[in-house]
C-alpha cells in the first residue's frame, strides 16, 4: 500500500505541529478509515481490535509486520497482549567500563571446537559477529554472557516472583533474595585475569512465604566445559546437600522457569549447536520514552510491599485474563535471531531467541517441546539503573546499566505463567563490597535458618 505525495506531506507537517498523544490519534483515526498505511507515533497501542491494520502501518520507517513475528501476533490476537509504543530510542545505556575493556581487549577471545571460550579477559569477546560465520550463534550467547545483563562484577538484592493461572487468576507470590559474583570478565580490575577457574557464584533462597522460606542453593558456574557444583538447603532436614551438575535443567521453586531460563542460563557447551538465522527489528520493551526522572521510576515500579498484587505488580495487567500481560512501553531495536538446539536431555526442544545487537540482552525467547510444538513464551524488560559503586563516566556522568526489570514466561501448554520482578531501588549493580566469600554454603545454611 502506497501514501499520496499529499497525504505524506500532511503526515510530515502534522508530527512537526503535533504533541505525541495527538499525532497517535490522527494515526488511529487513519486506521480506523481504511486509508492508506500510516506511519504509527509514539502513544498508539496495538491491540487484538486493530491488529490487523497496524501490520500494515509503519513505525520509525519499519512496517509493524515485519517488526512483529509470528508469535507476537498470535498473542496479541488470542492472548490479550497491547503493545503500547514509546519514543524510539538511538541508543540505549552502556557500561562506559565494558566498552574500554571491549577495544583494550578486541580480537584476544576465541571459541575451541567445544564452544568453550578461551583468551579473554573483559569486555564483549567477540564485538564484530560474522553471520557467516559457522560458530556465530555461540559467539552472540558469550556476548550475552560477558555483556549486558551480568550486573557488573556483582550484583545482590531481594526480587519477586508471581505465579498465575492463566484461566482463573488465582496467584501465589514470592519474595527471592539473589546475589552473584563474577570471577571472569571483571570489569573492575586493573588487569583482568585470563580465563580464571569460577565464572560465577550464585546464591539464591526464599523469603517468602513461610512454606518455602530457607529454600535455596548455591552454585558455581565453572569457567570450563563441566557442570556446576551446586548445593541446596534441605528444610526438613535442615542440612546442606550437594546436588547433582543437571539441576541447570530444573524448575525454580515450583515456578514456570527452569534454571536455563534465566539470562539464557547455560553455557554454550552445554547445547547441541546454535544457528543464527539472521537479523531484523523488533519491538522490544526497554527503556521507553527517554529518561526522564517520572519515566525512570515508572520503569522502576515494582514495590517491595503492598496491600494488593496489583499495587506490587504495576507494570502488569493483573486485572484482565489471562492476569499477566505486562503493560510497558515498546521501541524498535535490532536483534540476531538465534536457534538455539538443546541436548537430548534437556525438556525444551529447542530454543528461538533475539538478542539485541548492540548490548547483548535477549528481549524474547520461544520454545517448544520434543514433537516440535510451541510450549513456552518468554519475554524481558529493561530498565536503568547507576552503578552502585559511584563510578563516574569521561563526561562526569554516572554509569548506567541496563538490566533486567521484568522477566515474564508462560507455558501455554498447561496456560500457567510466572513473573519475575525487580525489586530495582533495593538492588545493587556493580557492587564493589561484594566479595567472593558472601557468597558460600555457610551463608545459604545461614539463610535457611
Amino acid at each position: 500500500m502506497t501514501i499520496s505525495f499529499n497525504h505524506k506531506n500532511f503526515l510530515r507537517a502534522f508530527r512537526r505541529s503535533s504533541v505525541v498523544g495527538g499525532a497517535g490519534l490522527l494515526a488511529a483515526s487513519l486506521l480506523a478509515t481504511g486509508a492508506s498505511a500510516a506511519e504509527l507515533t509514539p502513544g498508539y497501542v496495538i491491540n487484538s481490535g486493530n491488529l490487523d491494520q497496524a501490520l500494515e502501518s509503519t513505525f520509525d520507517g519499519t512496517r509493524v509486520a515485519d517488526m512483529l513475528p509470528e508469535r507476537m501476533q498470535w498473542l496479541v490476537r488470542n492472548q490479550g497482549l497491547t503493545i503500547p509504543l514509546g519514543t524510539p530510542q538511538d541508543k540505549l545505556p552502556f557500561p562506559e567500563r565494558i566498552t574500554e575493556a571491549t577495544e583494550k581487549y578486541a580480537g584476544q577471545a576465541r571459541l575451541k571446537d567445544n564452544l568453550m571460550l578461551e583468551n579473554y579477559r573483559a569486555g564483549i569477546p567477540f564485538p564484530d559477529v560474522d553471520l557467516n560465520d559457522p560458530q556465530a550463534g555461540a559467539k552472540v550467547v558469550w556476548n550475552h554472557i560477558h555483556g549486558r545483563p551480568r550486573n557488573g562484577d556483582g550484583s545482590d538484592g531481594t526480587d519477586i516472583l508471581v505465579l498465575i493461572d492463566g484461566e482463573s487468576g488465582s496467584s501465589r507470590l514470592q519474595r527471592w533474595h539473589y546475589t552473584r559474583w563474577y570471577g571472569a570478565g571483571r570489569i573492575t580490575d586493573e588487569v583482568p585475569q585470563v580465563d580464571p577457574p569460577i565464572l560465577y557464584k550464585e546464591l539464591l533462597f526464599a523469603r517468602t512465604p513461610q512454606d518455602i522460606r530457607g529454600l535455596g542453593t548455591l552454585t558455581i558456574r565453572w569457567n570450563e566445559d563441566r557442570f556446576d557444583a551446586i548445593w541446596a538447603y534441605v528444610r526438613t532436614v535442615r542440612r546442606i546437600r550437594r546436588l547433582s551438575g543437571g539441576a541447570w535443567l530444573d524448575a525454580i521453586g515450583g515456578t514456570d522457569f527452569l534454571r536455563d531460563d534465566i539470562e539464557f542460563n547455560a553455557l554454550p557447551a552445554w547445547y547441541e549447536g546454535f544457528k543464527v538465522v539472521g537479523t531484523r527489528r523488533i519491538l522490544a520493551m526497554t527503556w521507553p520514552d527517554g529518561a526522564s526522572e517520572g519515566q525512570v521510576r515508572q520503569m522502576r515500579g515494582y514495590a517491595p510491599e503492598g496491600d494488593t498484587l496489583g499495587a506490587q505488580m504495576p507494570l502488569h495487567d493483573v486485572k484482565t485474563a489471562p492476569y499477566w500481560n505486562p503493560v510497558i512501553k515498546w521501541i524498535p531495536r535490532e536483534v540476531y535471531v538465534v536457534d538455539a538446539l538443546t541436548p537430548i536431555e534437556h525438556p525444551y526442544g529447542r530454543k528461538l531467541a533475539y538478542f539485541d545487537t548492540v548490548n547483548y540482552n535477549y528481549y524474547a525467547t520461544e520454545t517448544f517441546d520434543k514433537k516440535g510444538e510451541f510450549w513456552k513464551w518468554q519475554m524481558q524488560s529493561f530498565a536503568p539503573v547507576p552503578s552502585t559503586d559511584g563510578y563516574v563516566t569521561s563526561e562526569g556522568k554516572p554509569e548506567i546499566w541496563l538490566i533486567v526489570q521484568s522477566d515474564n514466561i508462560y507455558d501455554f501448554q498447561r496456560m500457567h505463567g510466572t513473573i519475575y520482578a525487580a525489586d530495582i531501588e533495593n538492588r545493587s549493580v556493580n557492587d564493589l563490597a561484594l566479595a567472593e566469600e558472601d557468597v558460600s554454603v555457610a551463608v545459604l545454611e545461614q539463610a535457611g535458618r
